[in-house]
Parts: C-alpha cells; structure tokens; sequence
C-alpha cells in the first residue's frame, strides 16, 4: 500500500509539475483595413475569378467603416456589383476600379 501511494504522490507531482512556465505572448498586427481590402483585391484584379475570398471583403469593408465611412459605403456598392459580375474581364476591371479607390 505504501508503494501505491508513494507512486500515486510521485505521478501526481510530475503532472501538475508539467513542463513549466514556458509560454511566450506574441504580439500580432493586424493591418489596417485598407491593406487588407487591398491584399484581398488584388487576386481578383489579377485573374478575374472570384472565389469564397468575396466573403472576407464584406467584413474588411465593415471594419473600413470606423475610419472612413464614405469610403466603405463606395467599397460596399462596388462589391455588390462585383458579386454580379460574369465575366473575368469585367471583374478584373472592377477589382482594379476598387483598388484605385483605395
């Protein structure tokens, strides 16, 4: 019985013992809304193929909203035409539009 809880004593020490404290905070910057609307364009500006990126545009273009509200409004009526768009060379063309406004 002594060995039994000398080993439960010994396991339960090693695993609340653990590796110590090695955690290390890391500091992220986010870019600012402009470069990541700017960073999400361009593909599209690029190849004319819209993909599931569009939806990460709408809340890059909200986040624009807190520093530039009538730039996101712009960015946001373009977007819902871009979404409309058919062709690669008529969303080329609007992609690289937005870009401009940037």
């Amino acid at each position: 019985m002594y060995r039994y809880m000398l080993g439960v004593m010994l396991l339960a020490v090693a695993l609340m013992s653990g590796c110590g404290r090695s955690t290390k905070s890391v500091r992220v910057e986010v870019p600012p809304a402009v470069e990541q609307i700017r960073m999400t364009l361009q593909p599209y500006a690029d190849s004319g193929q819209l993909d599931s990126g569009v939806v990460a545009l709408h809340d890059q273009i909200e986040a624009l909203k807190a520093d530039d509200p009538a730039k996101a409004a712009t960015l946001e009526s373009d977007l819902t035409e871009l979404e409309g768009l058919k062709t690669p060379d008529k969303v080329k063309a609007k992609a690289q539009e937005m870009l401009g406004k940037l």
